[in-house]
């Protein structure tokens, strides 16, 4: 499935409260969610934007442009988008615990801004339980949400630097509450190019060794595979500033040094760890070598079909067939005759060109002229010939004429087929 996660955290410090963001779904629908409760509880949450966030690509990074936020209000304005407190769920019918009801989009310019969301959390879940735990941890500031969608990616900028930028949603979204680290990627870092706040937090220890998200700083840790992508770029900035946080990293208790090659190797060996695995784990896409052939086909089919070139390939694979089934028809017709046959003003079925054509199915056309040779010796076709024989009608008959095809003799006036 096709599907981008948005991880953030609540912020219990924003100065934004419940009443300051507008209800944004359906009145309606908002009187139904409030019904019997007269004290309602509502949390409330930010994200600066544009930011980072997977893809609908394992390990690929992608920024969250204004326009998703956008796009998230807008389908809002619809219906309320619903959560489970228990985290995703993608295979049973996920239970709607809290519903985001409403929206409110601060730009500061160029792009940029905050989004706030609205979450009504009910006094009873989706099962009827007590919701009171819920809610306690919004108060307390402990929950963290997850936004699900179906992406709409800006094509061309993809197509031009390869950088995936979601700019909108095609339905399917969910703001599901989800366990601290339950998905190893948060939404709410910057990038972070504050150097002395970066020695203060590496001289703490506040280190990690993931590349959750490509930020610099995640969760108030600096990340040391972050400083590395971003200083083995050519057009890097600040590479020395970079490269002494590195190494400042590499003396901490928490970052250690770099690890060997060849230690690397010993553990693949001695754990048996998969090479491909290490990779995904590092932010890498892997592609082995089918993966490649595979893509290779696809390509030469997209220059010779275009885009969508499946269901194009579908198409001519249906007229194929279509005109291989005409020529069939046509062969029995030429020896067994028309599908309908007319006696008087009734008109049937044509026996034999029904079983001809039965045995014909699934066969090419050299196999059906072999077929219709030996079909004049057929014991079910000699006796429908011989129900079928009419003298009283102009239908074809099928005799037993000593000459293949259709036989220039005739009995009074009707050509006789035969063998």
């Amino acid at each position: 499935m096709d599907i981008i996660v948005l991880n953030y955290k609540q912020n219990p410090q924003t100065k934004v409260k419940a009443e300051d963001i507008p209800n944004t779904i359906p009145a309606n629908a908002l009187a139904e969610l409030l019904k019997n409760d007269s004290d309602p509880y509502y949390s409330v949450e930010a994200i600066d934007f544009p930011v980072m966030g997977n893809t609908h690509i394992y390990g690929v990074q992608g920024s969250y442009e204004k326009g998703y936020f956008e796009s998230i209000e807008k389908d809002l304005k619809k219906k309320p988008i619903p959560g489970s407190k228990n985290g995703h769920s993608y295979s049973d019918k996920p239970t709607n615990d809290l519903f985001l009801v409403g929206m409110k989009i601060e730009e500061t310019g160029n792009g940029t801004g905050t989004a706030y969301f609205k979450n009504y959390i009910p006094p009873k879940d989706f099962n009827g339980q007590d919701n009171y735990g819920l809610i306690r941890d919004s108060r307390l500031g402990l929950l963290q949400f997850s936004l699900v969608s179906r992406p709409v990616y800006d094509e061309k900028e993809l197509e031009t630097t390869g950088k995936y930028k979601v700019i909108g949603t095609n339905g399917g979204n969910r703001n599901d509450a989800v366990e601290e680290g339950a998905m190893k990627q948060t939404v709410n870092s910057r990038q972070e190019t504050d150097f002395g706040l970066m020695r203060d937090l590496v001289k703490n220890g506040q280190v990690t060794l993931e590349n959750i998200d490509g930020n610099i700083i995640q969760n108030g840790k600096v990340s040391r595979p972050a400083l590395r992508q971003i200083v083995s770029r050519a057009d890097c900035e600040n590479k020395a500033e970079i490269s002494e946080i590195i190494s400042m990293i590499d003396k901490t208790k928490n970052g250690g040094k770099p690890v060997d090659i060849n230690e690397i190797v010993t553990a693949v060996k001695n754990n048996n760890i998969a090479f491909a695995d290490i990779a995904k784990n590092c932010g890498f896409v892997v592609r082995n070598v089918q993966d490649e052939e595979n893509a290779k086909i696809v390509e030469n089919m997209k220059k010779k079909l275009g885009d969508e070139p499946e269901k194009k390939l579908d198409t001519i694979l249906a007229e194929n067939a279509a005109n291989a089934e005409a020529i069939v028809k046509n062969k029995v017709i030429a020896v067994y005759g028309q599908p309908k046959t007319k006696n008087g003003d009734v008109e049937a079925d044509n026996p034999a060109y029904v079983y001809a054509m039965d045995k014909c199915k699934g066969k090419n056309s050299s196999e059906v002229d072999s077929l219709l040779v030996s079909l004049k010796d057929d014991p079910i076709m000699k006796m429908i010939a011989s129900k079928n024989a009419d003298m009283t009608t102009t239908a074809v008959v099928i005799g037993d004429s000593k000459k293949t095809g259709v036989s220039k003799n005739n009995i009074d006036g009707i050509p006789v087929i035969g063998g």
